[in-house]
């Protein structure tokens, strides 16, 4: 598979996909220490570090039994903004999936850097076929 490296896809880590499959499988503490590992090993772009880092705090209240997340939802709001924290929130409660990538499907379409390479790969293999018939 071929990923433009500007995109979410050509910067995603092993790490950051298990992380947001935790997610969505709403694995919490595993997600939590996936957070944690992340922000700690990886350079990230301001945005993702951002990310990261309102997901980790939420994550924190979620899991700590004392702690109401709508007591501290709405200083989040200020700390990270709120499509930040949407987006964190949307990934908590399943309604958002895989924050920030593209969706795609077993055709990997939405992927335009691997469907020109795939394209590359037909002509050459119809030109080979093209000179063998020859």
């Amino acid at each position: 598979i071929e990923f433009d490296e500007n995109t979410a896809w050509g910067q995603l880590t092993v790490l950051e996909l298990k992380l947001l499959i935790n997610l969505a499988l709403k694995q919490f503490e595993a997600a939590h220490d996936l957070v944690g590992a992340f922000l700690q090993y990886n350079e990230n772009t301001a945005e993702r570090g951002l990310f990261y880092q309102a997901m980790n705090v939420v994550l924190e209240v979620l899991l700590d039994d004392e702690l109401e997340l709508a007591d501290y939802e709405a200083n989040f709001r200020r700390m990270y903004g709120n499509p930040r924290m949407d987006a964190v929130l949307g990934s908590v409660d399943g309604s958002v999936r895989f924050p920030g990538l593209t969706p795609t499907n077993m055709q990997l379409e939405g992927l335009d850097r691997h469907q020109r390479l795939i394209d590359s790969y037909r002509k050459l293999h119809a030109a080979r076929a093209k000179e063998a018939a020859a």
